[in-house]
């Protein structure tokens, strides 16, 4: 019995995608149950935007289910402890709420009190499936918001593991990458990040599979990653200047002898790609256009003005250098650089820099740990323009989240980049895994390498359950 259930579970840790199934469960439900509602980044807008989806109901921009309105009332406006380290959430909060039915036929006029996001169905599909079987049985209006919690944290495991598996390389650095507590606590909140990320990710993964079998595209591979693709793009715009790492896909290795390749241009795919990007960029642009939000009104900080920011860009540019400098290099950084592993609630919940430190050691070594062998399955990486093409991705997208922040959230002449987070970039990730594939290898035993890839995670994820219990429910200061 003993041997049966050791061979079980040294299965489950030298599978990745067995292994991520089984941990983003666990410390994905606490995070789901343990984080108060509408207690995640923006949470109060996600949820209505997914309960005008579920429901079908256009009207919500004039009225809205009196239960809802008492919910959130009741759970978060009425004693609002956002940004408010001191401050504990109290647990009968939850309790009255969940009195209260949902009665939709029951409407008060809106008024601005609930307002949407602008985000298309796509980035909440879990979301929208279980607030709308919530729906059916007249649930609780709090109860709907654990209910669209749930579901998106399924919905990321059955992708996420998706695309570990699909991986031909990097298995644990995907492994790292879906379990690190700030993908994970997205994930577990409403939200469509975890949407974007997750089909990012099996899109990259599809990718990496067919550089690897380095043919033509079929009609099924083409179709895998329009899907993808479409939805991550669908999610959150920013995801398109992810999508151009398919163009790997129009190059093929040719071998010239038995020392030397070089590299072939495929013209059908070059074409089928294009075509690709083509595709998602329409999409993405007629949601924008003609999507809309809820309530129509963004709330963005006072100040902001993106026309001015514009001009700011192109006749004073040292405007934006200073903000960046300030964002990154000074007192304000050590928020970016905390938010990218872990930054919890409303990103006023934050772990000590020892701990941020052990997720960027983790992300490290599970990007350079398998290198050496990954190579051998895609030789094309060692190619400069192949790696070039990566590194522009990154600082591409880098720049784009980076400037989108500056023009349409910043004030005008203020100091930094005002609501930066360094979650924003963790797409980076996906691309780092391909480009960090080299003929150097870091060669770790086997226990060794269970040491740092399992337990670390586990142990990291464990202090980050600590962090968020204390913060909401232990009447201490972090």
């Amino acid at each position: 019995m003993f041997n049966k259930t050791k061979r079980y579970i040294a299965n489950i840790i030298n599978k990745p995608h067995l292994l991520f199934v089984f941990v983003s469960l666990i410390f994905g439900f606490f995070y789901v149950f343990f984080t108060p509602p509408l207690q995640g980044p923006d949470e109060q807008a996600h949820f209505a935007q997914v309960y005008a989806f579920a429901t079908g109901d256009k009207k919500v921009q004039q009225n809205i289910p009196k239960s809802i309105k008492e919910t959130y009332q009741i759970i978060f406006y009425n004693d609002d402890i956002r940004f408010m380290s001191t401050e504990r959430y109290e647990t009968y909060r939850t309790q009255d709420a969940r009195a209260l039915n949902l009665n939709k036929g029951e409407t008060v006029e809106n008024n601005g009190f609930l307002t949407g996001t602008g985000y298309s169905p796509i980035g909440y599909l879990f979301s929208i499936i279980g607030v709308f079987i919530g729906v059916l049985f007249n649930a609780a209006p709090v109860d709907l918001i654990y209910l669209a919690r749930i579901f998106s944290l399924i919905g990321w495991v059955i992708l996420f593991a998706m695309a570990i598996k699909t991986s031909p390389v990097g298995k644990w650095a995907f492994f790292v990458a879906g379990i690190l507590p700030m993908t994970l606590f997205q994930a577990s909140v409403v939200s469509v990040d975890s949407m974007m990320f997750s089909t990012l990710a099996i899109f990259v993964a599809y990718t990496l599979y067919l550089s690897k079998k380095d043919k033509s595209l079929s009609l099924k591979d083409i179709v895998v990653l329009t899907v993808f693709g479409v939805a991550a793009t669908l999610s959150k715009q920013v995801a398109i200047f992810i999508l151009p790492v398919a163009l790997l896909l129009c190059f093929n290795l040719k071998q010239t002898n038995k020392a030397e390749s070089k590299i072939k241009i495929n013209t059908k795919n070059a074409l089928l790609i294009i075509g690709l990007l083509g595709v998602a960029s329409i999409l993405m642009l007629i949601w924008t256009r003609f999507g809309g939000t809820l309530n129509g009104t963004a709330n963005l900080p006072t100040g902001v003005v993106p026309s001015e920011q514009v001009k700011n860009l192109i006749f004073n540019p040292t405007e934006f250098t200073y903000a960046l400098r300030n964002t990154f290099f000074l007192e304000w950084g050590e928020d970016v650089s905390r938010s990218f592993i872990g930054t919890f609630g409303w990103m006023d919940t934050k772990m000590t820099i020892p701990v941020i430190s052990m997720g960027y050691v983790l992300l490290f070594l599970s990007l350079i740990s398998n290198r050496g062998d990954d190579l051998k399955q895609l030789p094309i990486f060692q190619k400069k323009l192949i790696r070039t093409g990566l590194m522009l991705i990154v600082a591409l997208f880098w720049l784009v989240v980076t400037l989108v922040l500056y023009v349409y959230y910043t004030p005008v002449n203020f100091n930094i980049i005002y609501g930066l987070q360094g979650r924003y970039y963790l797409p980076i990730i996906l691309i780092l895994i391909p480009l960090f594939i080299n003929k150097d290898q870091l060669y770790i035993k086997q226990n060794t390498k269970t040491v740092l890839l399992v337990v670390m995670p586990v142990v990291l994820l464990s202090i980050s359950c600590l962090y968020l219990f204390t913060r909401y429910y232990i009447n201490t200061i972090i």
